[in-house]
């Protein structure tokens, strides 16, 4: 603020000085310093326009420079989102009572389930358990399953941050996962977990053929399972890393039919 006084004062002294001087000219010098400060003057004012011009061109192209940049980066984005939208797979995911006319091997093979051998039920008919149906022609890889029988938000909200299931293994809902290897395109499976009347939350978390990881929520509804997008995790879109899978833990469970 100092500074700035005493530019001003130092202006106004000289100013004053000026005025003073050109009070004490003649008419002749007081002519030709007029003549010379107005073309000072005129120059001055010239080469402030050529400065303002060129600035302005500068900022625009600058901007300009950033726009295209900003659309080439988003016509990128766009064509790897259409590359890995292209890979993903659509499945849909039910509960359904096994059928009790349905008593041949081929039908429970593809029934993966949590339960010990000493603890499958006698019977396994009219249980109800959840379905993948992979009615697309895309595979779906390493996928993992994981199911909560409580409607609290802690299963949606801590599982979305992990990368690994080993990080899950001293949480309770992570012996609710089931591992499956691969779920072929126009495969059906089935999934019996222990608890399997009372599934009330659902995550399923797997890999494309464009090995994108993503992480899909469903919950309970009139008895149905609902998808709810806004919950989902794309590691194309994700920065965080909540998307990320690690194999390294990775081991399919048993089926049905390797219990038996």
């Amino acid at each position: 603020m100092g500074i700035v006084r005493s530019i001003s004062f130092f202006g106004i002294v000289c100013i004053t000085y000026l005025l003073s001087l050109f009070a004490n000219l003649n008419s002749p010098d007081w002519d030709g310093w007029l003549g010379f400060f107005g073309s000072i003057f005129g120059s001055i004012i010239a080469i402030l326009g050529v400065y303002w011009q060129v600035s302005v061109q500068a900022k625009k192209a600058k901007e300009d420079a950033k726009q295209q940049q900003d659309l080439l980066r988003k016509q990128l984005n766009n064509e790897k989102e259409n590359q890995y939208r292209q890979a993903r797979p659509f499945f849909i995911v039910s509960k359904e009572l096994i059928d009790p006319q349905e008593r041949n091997k081929e039908s429970i093979s593809c029934i993966y389930s949590t339960f010990y051998r000493s603890e499958v039920p006698c019977s396994i008919l009219g249980l109800t358990h959840i379905v993948i149906n992979n009615v697309s022609k895309r595979d779906m890889y390493a996928v993992k399953v994981l199911v909560s029988t409580s409607t609290d938000d802690n299963f949606k909200q801590e599982f979305q941050k992990y990368s690994s299931a080993a990080a899950l293994k001293s949480d309770e809902f992570y012996k609710s996962c089931i591992s499956i290897d691969k779920i072929a395109a126009n495969e059906k499976v089935g999934l019996l977990f222990d608890h399997y009347n009372e599934i009330e939350q659902v995550w399923i978390w797997y890999i494309t053929e464009m090995r994108e990881s993503i992480k899909l929520y469903f919950e309970n509804e009139n008895g149905g399972l609902i998808y709810r997008p806004d919950e989902k995790r794309l590691e194309n879109q994700q920065k965080d890393g909540s998307a990320n899978y690690d194999l390294s833990d990775f081991e399919e469970t048993n089926r049905l039919s390797d219990e038996y």
